[in-house]
């Protein structure tokens, strides 16, 4: 799919911010595999005997897989004048108007680059949607208020 669509002009939309859990499973299984590597690796060379931390980062990673792969949300794009959002059961492309229930929830564990989590949801969908707040556009915004710009009565 293309990094633009044209909006009712015919002129190509911007694309301001995309979100994919793609990226943060792939994460979780390099560090998985580069954890159980690594432990291997040392008690082959250096003669130590296998360690069972490693293998407690290897249940986080699987749950933290788990978790994520039971979010509705797979993927989302945000564009000047619309949002689309797909994943697992949802397949919805919506205007800014439809948005509803912005809200930004503190983190202690999770995106180490944000520190908190943009919850959102649009009206007739049942589903509720998260992603990590992350600066986007020019100039840079938090995602939270630049959403809220969208639709300021989208506030929960």
């Amino acid at each position: 799919m293309a990094d633009h669509d044209s909006d009712s002009d015919g002129r190509k939309e911007r694309k301001v911010f995309s979100y994919s859990l793609t990226f943060r499973i792939a994460i979780d299984v390099a560090v998985m595999l580069a954890v159980v590597l690594g432990n291997i690796y040392f008690s082959l060379t250096e003669g130590y005997q296998v360690n069972p931390y490693p293998f407690l980062i290897v249940a986080l990673g699987a749950y933290d897989i788990y978790r994520l792969w039971r979010m509705p949300l797979r993927k989302v794009r945000f564009f000047d004048k619309h949002v689309e959002v797909s994943g697992r059961n949802v397949n919805l492309n919506a205007s800014y108007d439809k948005l509803e229930d912005v809200s930004r929830v503190k983190r202690i564990i999770g995106d180490f680059r944000s520190g908190s989590a943009v919850w959102f949801s649009f009206k007739d969908d049942p589903n509720d949607f998260m992603i990590p707040n992350r600066k986007v556009g020019r100039p840079k915004v938090e995602l939270y208020e630049w959403l809220l710009s969208k639709n300021p009565s989208a506030k929960g």
